[in-house]
């Protein structure tokens, strides 16, 4: 009897479930098709081109051409979507700043006052841009833009890189000016600072860094000249970041990436030479298993993990096997979201990572704050980041600020909460 009633619970769940996602999809489907009729739209109008989208800079610097002696330049287009200054987005452009680039900032919002004169030192071009296409759209504009002007073909290097990352500075930001200094002088190629296996092999798009060869390559130009610079977070995805990977980066020889799970155990090995680390305190670091324990699966590496954190065990090299496997089969800029700064002196923290569930804001504000210290920041500055951080994960909300708005939820990619990838 008692059987029975669970068996019909579960298929209740099971029925609930099947028809959530049908209902999602059904959105998502309706906002694409919206998305794509007013793509076309504009096109009819001619406002649909790169050129009308980005408009004239809002401030350009005196030299017209960012070029060094040898006619050839570093250039960097970040996107941003704020109207105002944030520490975090201030310090990642001067990081690549430092490290050579010349900065082209896209607003995907009006820059305010404030906002461009902070920028103003920092930036070689500022642009204020329809928010059409969101991060990705924004970066086919600049591509695009620097391409007819005929700039991208004496760049030497060109970074892409965005705002959705809380950037660290301090020892982390430091370490990672260095590494694209390193880069940039020695190598070829491409570099990623986080490499995932999440539905396909792709980099994440919240920075590139790419040479000559590579940007001028057919395969890059076509890419973004077909490339539909649509409004909708799942187009984004899996037809800009997914499949420039596929189409472009998967095909590239010389790649690097800056904090793999490689060079994280590498590290945890030689910080704890005397005696390995415990198992429990790198859980800890990491998103709760709670929901995923309490899911339909059950993920072998993290019951391995769990068992050996319950019983106060050392990471041993058996364990490092369960952990580079969590680690590879999900989202790394989520899973190690905490990991690589503490462990690599990454200096880049999504800002979703409460709202897709992975931590609690409480949680989050601990770890960040650790990160802050380790960085070697000063009492004050690290109060002022972290106020900041705060205020932006906030605004953004957890999974169950929208349990009631099913059709935000929905096109937001809004789940139950984050779950490791089995």
């Amino acid at each position: 009897m008692i059987g029975s009633k669970l068996s019909m619970v579960d298929s209740m769940f099971g029925i609930r479930m099947r028809a959530k996602r049908i209902f999602n999809r059904a959105i998502i489907n309706s906002d694409l098709l919206h998305a794509n009729i007013s793509y076309m739209w504009q096109g009819l109008n001619r406002i649909g081109t790169p050129q009308y989208r980005l408009g004239d800079p809002v401030w350009n610097r005196d030299s017209q051409e960012p070029l060094n002696d040898e006619g050839l330049a570093n250039i960097c287009v970040f996107v941003v979507y704020a109207s105002e200054a944030t520490l975090s987005t201030l310090s990642y452009i001067q990081a690549l700043r430092d490290a050579g680039f010349a900065i082209l900032v896209i607003n995907n919002s009006v820059t305010s006052k404030e906002f461009l004169d902070a920028l103003k030192p920092l930036c070689w071009r500022i642009y204020n841009r329809r928010n059409i296409g969101r991060d990705i759209g924004a970066f086919k504009d600049g591509i695009m833009h620097l391409f007819a002007q005929g700039i991208l073909q004496q760049c030497r290097f060109l970074c892409l890189a965005n705002d959705s990352m809380q950037f660290v500075p301090g020892i982390n930001g430091a370490d990672f000016t260095v590494r694209i200094k390193n880069f940039i002088n020695t190598e070829s190629g491409a570099l990623f600072t986080h490499e995932s296996h999440q539905i396909v092999k792709h980099y994440q798009s919240f920075f590139q860094l790419l040479d000559s060869t590579i940007v001028n390559s057919p395969g890059f130009h076509r890419f973004w000249n077909r490339y539909r610079p649509l409004s909708n977070r799942e187009h984004c995805i899996h037809k800009g970041e997914l499949a420039l990977s596929q189409a472009v980066y998967n095909q590239i020889k010389e790649v690097r990436v800056l904090y793999t799970v490689e060079a994280m155990l590498a590290s945890l090995r030689h910080a704890n030479e005397k005696s390995a680390p415990m198992v429990d305190e790198i859980l800890g670091i990491m998103p709760s298993q709670t929901r995923t324990q309490q899911g339909e699966l059950s993920i072998y590496p993290l019951g391995q993990l769990t068992d050996a954190a319950l019983n106060r065990k050392c990471l041993d090299p058996l364990l490092e096997h369960y952990l580079s496997e969590l680690i590879e089969l999900s989202n790394p800029s989520h899973v190690a979201a905490f990991l690589f700064p503490i462990y690599l002196k990454c200096p880049l923290i999504k800002h979703d990572i409460c709202f897709a569930g992975s931590y609690s804001v409480g949680k989050a504000l601990l770890l960040f704050n650790e990160v802050l210290c380790n960085a070697g920041l000063e009492a004050a500055d690290r109060n002022e980041r972290n106020h900041e951080f705060r205020r932006l994960i906030q605004m953004k909300g957890i999974p169950s600020d929208y349990s009631c708005k099913p059709v935000e939820r929905a096109l937001k990619g809004v789940t139950d909460g984050f779950q490791y990838t089995a």
